[in-house]
């Protein structure tokens, strides 16, 4: 072949190949943005000037590197709030760089937050971290494992764990805010929250809702408004026909409906919940209660494994540390995963943390189920070595839990699980033996002294229980003091090292206790228990 033809044979080869590569970009540029690589577009907090023009055109890089350290210089200066616009515009700068929403919501919730006196200051910081991440930092980098652990840690650690002084004010208000959403009280309807129709107009075609909604606009009620319906029913206030169309039997399954549609919306706009994904991990992992932030965090935690899972290799650390995060979540809804908000929680009074012994088996299955996902050792247990140490923690407390609330069946189907597949000194000698070793550890029942601060423990809780509504789980620990109670002086000889009676040391705890608390949910103790008050009051 001639060198000419073979040019304008290669040039012609060369444009027919381009024009078959250029049909190509549309689905490939389609396909970088649901894979999140395009750049966002610049914000406008960081429209540029004249001088910023020039370096933009060379990169961002520079305008991020500048915004970093004024940033920075701005929260050692104590300016706070500027130093968060600048975090704002930074992690829109570079929307795909998981580490700068990580950092910044870490700033916020940990550094910038304890910068602050007082609680609700340090809560609104709090606040700030998560919501970036949650709000912001995930729906632009859906598919990062690390950003939902950074996540579901905040929830687990800053909120739910005790290392601020003021994480009882963060637990009230966590608590309050979700009830505002789903409805006061420890249960809710989940699953008609995620029967509930995505739009308003789907649920206002029903006719029966029509109705209900004409009857409604006729008080001047506009259920269809955002707020409106939740608002109208918080209200203290409503005029009698209105009470009476509210209360009607006829219309309660609809009033229930347009309830559910509103709650089950700000659920997933306002804390970016799928009421739907929340039936199914309850049904996996338990009756989870999720005015505790620990419940939120194993949604995160959980939600983030399943979207990392198309990158794991055999030892992710994303994957092992959001695995973990799940195993410290269940652990602590079965050590405090009952929840008690005072009635007058809003007047600042603390919520009660109790133990929750339902999430037993689960934790128990979780943590077989999660060590199969990671290689396995010679001479190893049924869990792997990584969860093995917090496993038979877990299996001793739980153990000494069913016993406490009276369970004995379980609480000795526990110890068998224990003593066959982790033997130890403790376990040896039998079950009556190791509650004994188990109560030494706890120092209960060693002396007088320690067995009187148990019994005025768990009397004191029970006083606190009952005060603040919760009148079952209150019968419960005072039925296990009076246990113990007897227990113990049935063990000893000489009358002098016998605890006083029962009812008299109860009704002594109360009063004491009751100096401590509002003095509303003090009577409500007296009106349960049946006790006087006293002539006058202990001091506190």
């Amino acid at each position: 072949m001639r060198p000419g033809t073979r040019r304008w044979l290669l040039m012609g080869t060369g444009v027919v190949l381009l024009a078959a590569a250029s049909t190509r970009v549309p689905p490939i540029n389609e396909q970088r943005v649901r894979d999140g690589l395009v750049a966002a577009a610049l914000p406008e907090s960081a429209q540029p000037g004249m001088m910023v023009g020039p370096l933009l055109a060379v990169g961002r890089a520079p305008l991020v590197d500048y915004l970093w350290m004024r940033a920075t210089k701005l929260k050692d200066e104590g300016r706070v709030f500027d130093a968060y616009q600048l975090a704002e515009t930074i992690c829109k700068l570079q929307p795909n760089f998981a580490s700068v929403w990580a950092f910044n919501a870490w700033n916020m919730a940990y550094n910038i937050s304890v910068t602050f006196r007082t609680a609700e200051d340090r809560w609104r910081w709090i606040r700030n971290g998560y919501e970036l991440l949650r709000d912001h930092g995930i729906p632009r980098n859906p598919r990062n494992t690390n950003l939902y652990r950074e996540l579901a840690w905040i929830f687990y650690h800053k909120i739910g764990d005790f290392i601020d002084e003021k994480h009882y004010y963060y637990k009230n208000q966590f608590a309050l805010l979700m009830e505002d959403i789903l409805g006061p009280g420890a249960e809710h309807d989940y699953e008609g929250l995620a029967a509930a129709p995505p739009r308003w107009d789907d649920l206002a075609a029903d006719p029966a809702v029509a109705d209900f909604v004409r009857r409604l606009g006729e008080h001047g009620v506009e259920p269809g408004r955002p707020g409106a319906f939740l608002g109208l029913l918080s209200r203290e206030d409503r005029p009698p026909e209105l009470n009476a169309l509210l209360a009607d039997p006829a219309a309660a399954d609809v009033r229930r409906r347009i309830e559910l549609f509103w709650r089950a919306r700000r659920l997933r706009e306002e804390m970016k919940l799928d009421p739907a994904r929340i039936v199914e991990l309850r049904r996996a992992f338990g009756p989870m209660d999720f005015r505790l932030a620990e419940a939120h965090a194993l949604y995160w935690a959980n939600l983030g494994t399943e979207i990392g899972t198309d990158k794991r290799t055999a030892l992710d650390i994303d994957r092992l540390n959001a695995d973990r995060i799940e195993l410290y979540c269940l652990q602590n809804l079965f050590r405090r995963g009952r929840l008690v908000l005072s009635p007058s929680a809003r007047l600042g009074e603390p919520p009660m943390l109790m133990p929750d012994v339902r999430f037993a088996d689960v934790l128990r299955r979780a943590f077989l189920a999660v060590s199969k996902d990671y290689p396995r050792q010679e001479r190893e247990g049924p869990v792997h070595t990584n969860f093995a140490t917090a496993m038979t923690n877990f299996m001793r407390e739980a153990i000494l839990r069913f016993n406490e609330v009276g369970d004995l069946r379980k609480s000795r189907e526990y110890f068998d699980w224990l003593a066959e597949h982790y033997p130890s000194d403790a376990t040896t000698h039998g079950y009556e033996e190791f509650l004994k070793l188990q109560w030494k550890a706890d120092n209960e029942f060693v002396q007088y002294r320690s067995a009187m601060n148990r019994i005025v423990t768990l009397i004191a809780t029970a006083a606190r229980l009952i005060g603040y509504g919760d009148y079952e789980q209150g019968a419960t620990y005072i039925a296990y003091a009076r246990r113990l109670h007897g227990q113990y002086n049935k063990e000893q000889v000489a009358d002098r090292n016998r605890l006083p009676a029962f009812s008299k040391l109860y009704e002594q705890i109360v009063h004491e206790v009751g100096t401590g608390m509002r003095p509303e949910t003090y009577e409500r103790v007296l009106e349960r228990t049946g006790f006087q008050r006293p002539t006058t009051r202990p001091a506190g």
